[in-house]
């Protein structure tokens, strides 16, 4: 067997929906996982996936628990979708929507293989249960929420189980931080960090220009935080350098460039280093998977860590078994104001193929 990737790119505007039809590769024999290579966050994003007419994630599959952004995560693998379907010319069809403000420009890519032609015993199957937060206020807290379902009839083993983003630490603090005077400044310098080299001495001069010019705006921030003191240094020694000749062009270490490109990112996405009060219960055919005020947290899949790092695996048989869920919102005491929101359940299963 030999390993292959498909990649099928596409851009979807802002607030918009895609529907994508297209095939696999002839002389692709089967499909082994799907990731996501998107040019901004996509937590949010909904997606739909269909190939060789089997559902592959069912629709409002949230599409950033299987993006991948080299500064963000640390392996591509980690946040890979894995199943197993035929390849051999197969349709695709994928439903995309872009729940953002900004268009995004996404490769799909869908995980190969060469010279496998065993039969299909088990087909990978998903299952959503959404989780409603409550906003009403309790004296200690907010109003649990309980939700009850039924596995699917046709799913005969469950075999994970793992929860959605859940977005409610974005702040006023952290929101300014990316959107203020420094995260303009972050976003221009990271923009400046991507002109070519120059190559004539009018393009040096020109890039020496801008740089000044970015050198100017810091000397004139208003008010710099402690904690985004060590970026402004960064950026201020870059530019310092490359104005001195120190360096023939702007250099920064990789450390410095992830620490200012997650700067401007991740406070869209959920990261609250585990502060958070908010606790889950789940039973599932009266087995308790995660015991009454678990801690929600430890579960949360997030930058730097996916959903198949934060996934229960289990298996067992199951046939429209109960499902309970019970999730108490516990706001963090801050004058910062939280904001919460839905989220949802995924179950994972194997559904028997029967084979002639």
């Amino acid at each position: 067997m030999v390993p292959r990737t498909q990649v099928i790119p596409f851009t979807v505007l802002s607030g918009q929906s895609l529907d994508l039809s297209t095939c696999t590769k002839y002389d692709h024999s089967k499909v082994l996982g799907v990731v996501l290579l998107p040019d901004k966050n996509i937590f949010g994003d909904r997606i739909y996936l269909e190939i060789n007419k089997e559902t592959i994630l069912p629709r409002h599959f949230n599409a950033g628990l299987i993006s991948f952004r080299q500064f963000l995560n640390k392996e591509m693998r980690r946040n890979v979708y894995a199943f197993e379907e035929w390849a051999l010319g197969s349709e695709v069809r994928m439903i995309y929507k872009n729940n953002d403000k900004r268009s995004v420009n996404i490769d799909m890519v869908l995980l190969t293989v060469q010279g496998d032609l065993q039969p299909i015993t088990k087909r990978k199957k998903l299952q959503i249960v959404n989780v409603p937060y409550t906003d009403f206020s309790l004296d200690d807290g907010y109003e649990p929420c309980e939700v009850r379902a039924k596995t699917d009839f046709y799913f005969n083993e469950l075999t994970g189980v793992f929860n959605d983003h859940f977005n409610y630490v974005k702040t006023v603090y952290d929101s300014w931080l990316a959107s203020g005077e420094i995260g303009v400044i972050i976003r221009n310098f990271l923009m400046f960090l991507e002109i070519p080299d120059s190559a004539t001495a009018e393009d040096r001069k020109k890039k020496k220009e801008r740089a000044t010019t970015l050198m100017d705006n810091i000397k004139a921030i208003s008010y710099i935080p402690a904690n985004a003191k060590d970026l402004v240094d960064a950026i201020k020694k870059t530019l310092s350098d490359y104005l001195d000749d120190t360096t023939p062009e702007p250099a920064i270490s990789q450390k410095d460039l992830f620490a200012l490109q997650e700067s401007v990112e991740s406070f869209i996405v959920y990261n609250d280093n585990h502060k958070t009060l908010s606790t889950l219960e789940l039973t599932v055919g009266g087995q308790p998977f995660y015991p009454n005020e678990y801690p929600i947290a430890n579960i949360v899949p997030r930058y730097r860590k996916s959903f198949n790092e934060t996934m229960y695996k289990t298996s067992m048989s199951v046939q429209e078994a109960d499902i309970f869920i019970r999730f108490v919102y516990h706001a963090i005491k801050s004058d910062k104001p939280h904001i919460p929101t839905d989220f949802s359940m995924y179950f994972l299963y194997n559904q028997a193929v029967k084979t002639s």
